[in-house]
Formats: C-alpha cells, structure tokens, sequence
C-alpha cells in the first residue's frame, strides 16, 4: 500500500464527484416538483386547456359557417380539408390536455407538455380563424344573402319536419311520469322552444350574421328534438322492466344484512316506480354497484359473471340517458364539462363493444359517472 499512496486522494476525489453529483440530481429532482413548479405546471396547464376552449369554439363556429354558407356542396376543396384538420386538431386536443391532468406527474413536466400543447392549439385557432376569413369571402362571391336565407329556412323546415312535434311525446311523459322522472325531457323542450324562436327572429332579420345564427340554433333545436325523443324512449323503457329488475335485485340483496341500506334504498323506489321508473332504475343500478363493491366472499367467476349481465341493460340505460341529458343540454360550457362528455362518449362505447360483461359493466358504470358530471360541471 505504500507504494500508492496517490489512491486515497483518488479514492477522496471520486467519493466528492459522485456526492457532488448526487446532490446535483437530488437538488434537480427537488426543483422538478416544488411548489413554484407545481403552480408554473398549473398555469401552463391553465393556459393550455384556455387555447383548447378558443380552438373547440372556433371549429365549431366554423363547422356552422361551412353549412350556413352553402360550402360543404361545391365549396373550394381547401376550405374542407382545413375544415377537418381544424377537428382532428381539436379532438387530438382534447386527449393531450386530458393527460395533462393525470395524477403523480411530475410537474416540470406537465409545464413542457402543457407549453407544446398550448403553442400548437394556439396556432390551430389562428388557422381556422383565417379559414373562416376565407369562407366569408367565398360566400360573398358565391352565394347571395337571400340565398343562403331560404338555405337556412330549408333546414329549419326540413328539421322540424324529420322530427314533429314534441308536444304530444311531452304530453304523454306528463300524464303517465313525475316531473322529477322527466325533468330533463323537460329542459329539453323548453331549450327547443328557445332555439325555434331563435331560428325564426334571424330569419326574419335578414341580416348579414342571420344565416349563421339561424344554422347554429337550428342545430341545437335538432338536438334538443333528439333529446325529448330518447328520453321518452328510455322513459317507456324503464316503465317496461322496473317491477322485473326490482324483483330480482331484491332476490339477489336477501340475506345481505351487509348491504341493507342498499336494499332499504330499492325498497323506497319500488313504492313510486309506477310514476318514476327511471328513478326506480337507477336506484337498482346503485345497488348492484353496491354488491359488486362488497367483499365477494365466495362468489364463483360464473356468478360474477352472472351478477354482471343482470346488472348491465340497467346501467346501460341509466349512462345513455344521463349522457343524452348532459349532450342535450351542452352548448360549449366549462372545459370540465367538455371533457366528461367525450370520457362519457368513449365509455359508453366501450361498454357496448365489449364482449366481457364484466368489462362492459365497469365501463357502463364509469360512462354514467362522467355523464351525470357533466351536467352538474
């Protein structure tokens, strides 16, 4: 050892490089998720899903300039295409800022996701307003205003034609239903109301914006229209299977003293399920959900199985309903909202494309979830 006295400094000199280094990356990694990095992700994220709501505002305004102007016939091919890249850019939008949100990220990486997003959504809008620029000059030279007038006109008539008058379904809900069973069949058709009024007053304005205003509440009137006639659907539906679905959900909860509030619940909407079978549904559909959270004891594969596809055309019906409420009522909204409907969306069709009851059930109960969230955002 005395011959190389030079490693104990050597040895000294590397154990200082390596400490150094650590502390470096420790001090990094402490920079990367403390609280002035927290709060810049916040604002970068903040900032991003603010250019997501101009861009998903400015494609839909878009989307109802292409119509009102007559364009989507013979309008030029690249006022479509940068029609559809706008949406695709739009939707991919959504994902990405949706992933922002995802928990135990580290924030200096949120920041630098949410910077890249925000630049590119940011530029998405400046494109689709130029594009809207564009078409308003198409249609100046193209189609005249009393055109594009009786255009609208015909969608509207053409509208209301397809889908009649909601007034005898309305009708029919009232006499047979509590208000409380069709309380959203009911906002429908009062937003119906305000959108056909909206139509006929741009009208007959017969200004310059009065095409475009007249499309864009022709369009939530047709959606509206659509609301009432799936809610008086799922309504006659729901009257159609409740006493079925109460009889065997209360087969399944007996001897359950685990689960009594459940079953206390299913017995106070049984004694108004003649009048609210949506509500009667919904408290079966709870329930299972209740049985499935509770300690499976010794339940076999085939049993869950089973329990499973009893518990699924329920909560099917209770997601589709409730995400045709929250789509009804939807006219842009909070971000939050936007996001649980397109959550809701995918799950729901999850829920119908899986093969697996099980799976189907899961992703039926998660779309209910996301689709009541949404109204309440």
């Amino acid at each position: 050892m005395a011959e190389l006295p030079w490693l104990v400094p050597l040895g000294i000199g590397l154990v200082a490089v390596l400490f150094a280094a650590a502390l470096t990356i420790l001090v990094v990694r402490l920079s990367r998720r403390s609280p002035r990095a927290r709060e810049a992700a916040r604002a970068a994220r903040r900032e991003a899903e603010t250019a997501l709501l101009r861009l998903d505002d400015a494609v839909d305004d878009l989307d109802i300039a292409v119509e009102a102007s007559g364009a989507l016939i013979d309008g030029p091919d690249e006022l479509r295409r940068a029609r559809a890249a706008a949406a695709r850019t739009r939707d991919r939008g959504y994902t990405e800022v949706a992933a922002l949100r995802a928990p135990n990220r580290i924030p200096a990486e949120v920041r630098a996701d949410a910077v890249r997003i925000r630049g590119r959504l940011s530029d998405a809008v400046a494109r689709v307003e130029r594009t809207r620029a564009d078409l308003d000059s198409w249609a100046d030279a193209h189609r005249p205003l009393a055109d594009r007038l009786a255009a609208a006109r015909a969608r509207l008539d053409e509208t209301l034609a397809a889908t009649g008058d909601p007034a005898p379904l309305q009708e029919a809900l009232r006499r047979r239903f509590d208000v409380e069973d069709i309380a959203d069949a009911e906002s429908a058709a009062r937003q119906a109301a305000d959108a056909r009024a909206a139509a006929d007053d741009a009208l007959a304005a017969g200004e310059a914006d009065s095409p475009h205003r007249a499309t864009r509440a022709t369009r939530v009137l047709a959606r509206s229209l659509r609301g009432i006639e799936e809610m008086h659907r799922s309504a006659l539906q729901a009257a159609e299977n409740v006493e079925r679905e109460i009889a065997t959900v209360r087969v399944e909860l007996t001897g359950r003293p685990d689960l009594a509030d459940a079953a206390g619940a299913v017995d106070r909407a049984a004694e108004t399920a003649t009048r609210r079978p949506r509500a009667a549904i919904a408290a079966v559909a709870r329930a299972r959900e209740r049985m499935d959270a509770a300690p499976l004891g010794s339940l076999t594969t085939r049993q869950r199985i089973e329990a499973a596809r009893a518990a699924l055309p329920g909560t099917l019906a209770c997601a589709r309903t409730a995400l045709t409420a929250a789509e009804t009522a939807a006219d842009g909204g909070p971000l939050d909202a936007r996001l649980r409907r397109q959550q809701a969306r995918r799950e729901l069709a999850a829920a119908r494309a899986a093969t697996d009851p099980v799976s189907a059930l899961v992703a039926a109960r998660a779309a209910w979830s996301d689709a009541l969230e949404a109204s309440a955002s």
